[in-house]
This record gives C-alpha cells, structure tokens and sequence, in this order.
C-alpha cells in the first residue's frame, strides 16, 4: 500500500491533468522550515533510489555555499518505503541540514536560487530538470514575494497558500550551468514576467489525504497531488 501511495505521490501531477506549461514531476523535493532559533531547517528527497549519497552531500554542501556560509549538522539517510513490484523493498534517499538565510518570512523574501543552482550540472542518469521547493509555515507579501518568473536559465511557477501559511515553487532549469541560472529573490529585482503569487483558496480535503500520505512514505510533497492553478499566480482564481 505505501508503494502505491508514493507512486501516486511522485507521479500525481500529470495524473491529475495539469497544465501542458508546467512541470509535471520533479526529480528533487525540497521543503523549508524555520527553525526556533532563526537558522532554515531543510529536508531533500531525491526520486531517483539509486541516487549517489556522495552526491547529494556535495549539493548540500554547495547549498551553503551559495548562501555565503556553510550548512551545520547534515544528516543523509535511506528510508524504506515498503515493498514495489516483485516484492523488492523500495528505498528514498533524504537528507537534514539546518543553513542561515533561505527565507526571510518577515520580509517576504524565499531564496530559490542557492538551491536551484545547488543541483544543476548533475550528470546524467541523475540530471534534475525540475525541483519542487515548498516554503512551510511562511508568508508571501505582495509586490515583494515572487510567484512565477522568467529568469535566466530557469523558470519559475509559484503558489501561495495563505490559510496553510505555504508557498510552493516549481522550478524547471533551462540551463544546467549554475553559474547562469539567476532567479530574482523580490519582486522589484526583474520587472519582465515576474508575478507575485496569488492568494489560493485550500483544497482541504485533497491536502489532508496528501499529508497523511506523506506521513507514510516519508514524503515532502505537500502540494504534489494539488490541482495547478489554470491561471498564473497573481491573477487569482474563481471559487467553485
């Protein structure tokens, strides 16, 4: 049963018809907490199981690079996630660290590029085109927090969902140089095809079952299963 819910989990998306424009599934999870002493507690779940663990600790690593510092106690594990076809037991590669200045909730201001940049340049089989990056318990303030953008080397899709206090970012690389992907951290940064993200009503009951799977399967993807929103950030969308 908990293979089936990863399944569901990982290959959701396009199983729920999203929009042709957006990526359908990303090859990395990443989610975004703070913590009570003010330091980013990140947790990475990797979709490929046979993800190289050396790896993944350098692109965590390189995370705090990117941020100017370095990240502290770094933890990668295998989670078992049940058994897939055939009976062989189905593993995730994650990883824990907590890193200084991700997410500034009181300004508004979600770092995307440290980690975007973090993981392009991956070699083949495990090069990351996309990557899901879910901001927790945080706020997006208008004209400041962006919602999707068209930067250089990368895309931007963003959702804001106000009354579950979450802001997610799908990011789909058009280059796999870091050194050219340069996603805007405000609003104000990048005048041409920034949006700041909408105020979206919640899909309780479709959020609770994904939660609850997450739960099971060791999961980070909160809004894997959410209906995308027809209309980009920022315009809002029609209640039913």
């Amino acid at each position: 049963m908990r293979f089936w819910l990863l399944i569901l989990i990982l290959l959701g998306a396009p199983l729920l018809a999203l929009p042709q424009h957006e990526p359908t599934r990303p090859d990395v999870f990443i989610r975004v907490k703070k913590a009570p002493t003010g330091a980013d507690y990140v947790w990475i779940q990797m979709v490929a199981e046979d993800y190289p663990v050396k790896l993944l600790e350098v692109q965590c690593q390189a995370i705090g690079t990117n941020l100017g510092g370095e990240i502290r106690g770094l933890e990668i594990s295998m989670t078992g996630v049940g058994a897939g076809p055939g009976g062989k037991e189905m593993k995730i590669l994650g990883a824990f660290f907590a890193v200084d200045g991700l997410a500034d909730a009181q300004k508004g201001v979600y770092r995307i590029n440290p980690l975007t940049r973090a993981f392009a340049g991956t070699p083949p089989p495990y090069q990351i085109d996309c990557l899901s990056v879910l901001f927790e318990e945080m706020k997006a303030i208008k004209g400041v927090t962006i919602g999707s953008a068209s930067a250089p080397g990368a895309e931007v899709t963003g959702q804001y969902d106000r009354n579950m206090r979450m802001i997610e970012y799908r990011v789909t690389l058009k280059s796999q140089t870091p050194s050219e992907i340069d996603i805007p951290e405000m609003v104000g940064q990048q005048t041409k095809s920034v949006q700041a993200p909408s105020n979206r009503r919640t899909w309780l009951p479709l959020v609770a079952w994904v939660a609850g799977a997450a739960v099971l399967t060791g999961g980070l993807v909160y809004f894997a299963l959410r209906p995308r929103p027809v209309h980009p950030p920022g315009r809002g969308t029609k209640k039913r």
